[in-house]
């Protein structure tokens, strides 16, 4: 009897310490935190749907800016491969100028479609939808890297005039 409660206390001390170390890895800001890092600990993450089919309504309406807010609030983790390209080509299509594209809209862009490929098996992501320009992850990050480069060709006035 003694022998089985000192297991089960090691047992239980074991336990409680990678907790504890967990949680020091992981750093949570909040609960809220916390309860998302578990649950894409456990391998049950799943985006909040509502918040993307509204975030898909207001992409459709060509209101980005409340596009990307839905989208950060339906995909907490940043896990989802869908949800990242949109937050990746929402960010494109604000930063994307005449003259000059706007570079911290361009470096976030990068950074959504880079989480994208990072969730996707062998780095590849493609889209099927007919009205977007761009349909997959590589091609969208090579527009982006182009577009923060600049060139004497981002002063022709006659691209000034290119639809958009």
């Amino acid at each position: 009897m003694k022998t089985t409660i000192q297991i089960t206390g090691l047992v239980i001390t074991i336990i409680y310490a990678s907790f504890i170390a967990w949680l020091y890895v992981r750093r949570p800001t909040s609960l809220a935190e916390l309860k998302t890092q578990a649950i894409v600990q456990a391998n049950v993450y799943h985006i909040n749907q509502p918040n993307f089919d509204e975030a898909m309504k207001d992409f459709d309406a060509r209101d980005y800016n409340s596009a990307v807010g839905q989208l950060n609030l339906a995909d907490p983790a940043q896990k989802d491969s869908t949800t990242q390209y949109y937050i990746a080509y929402s960010y494109y299509l604000l930063g994307r100028g005449r003259i000059f594209n706007d570079e911290d809209l361009f470096n976030k862009a990068i950074e959504a479609d880079s989480r994208c490929l990072d969730n996707t098996p062998n780095h590849i992501f493609e889209i099927d939808r007919a009205d977007l320009e761009i349909k997959n992850a590589d091609t969208l990050r090579q527009k982006l890297i182009y577009g923060l480069k600049h060139t004497t060709s981002s002063l022709n006035p006659l691209n000034w005039f290119k639809k958009r």
